[in-house]
């Protein structure tokens, strides 16, 4: 019996492909978590999954992206170089990054990106797309809300 959530990944996946649909791409390490992502939000977005900076960068030069969700987890020096990669292709996707708590890492990546003069916020000031940090637990609602499509439950 084949597991519905790999238990290893295998690099990066496009799910659905349609050319008139929004690509989002998942950049998560927690598979559990980056395949509800994925499920909730495939209605609305052809999915790009991966679970590290690395293979994301790669994809992002194959693929053009509309949004971006990254884990916290992912260095923030690994974030700005997935949104320098967008750039590069004349796209400035909106991104979220979701962090358990205000963690070290989580206040590390927030200075990181004043000292390079970005202010991420809800609206980030001096930088080219708004980045949006959503806390774990979240509702998979929230990130659709965020990415402006309309939760599947919602009448």
């Amino acid at each position: 019996m084949t597991p519905l959530i790999p238990l290893e990944f295998d690099g990066p996946k496009l799910v659905g492909s349609s050319s008139d649909r929004r690509r989002l791409m998942i950049v998560e390490p927690d598979s559990l978590l980056r395949w509800s992502i994925m499920a909730y939000l495939k209605p609305w977005f052809d999915v790009i999954l991966t679970d590290s900076a690395l293979p994301a960068r790669e994809s992002m030069r194959r693929h053009i992206v509309d949004a971006l969700i990254v884990s916290g987890e992912i260095q923030s020096d690994a974030i700005d170089a997935l949104c320098n990669s967008a750039d590069a292709r004349g796209v400035r996707p909106p991104a979220i990054v979701t962090i358990t708590g205000v963690e070290p890492s989580a206040e590390a990546a927030v200075g990181h990106a004043r000292d390079r003069e970005h202010l991420w916020s809800d609206h980030a000031v001096g930088c080219d797309r708004p980045i949006h940090f959503v806390e774990k637990p979240f509702e998979l609602k929230r990130l659709a809300d965020l990415l402006g499509v309309n939760s599947p439950n919602a009448a």
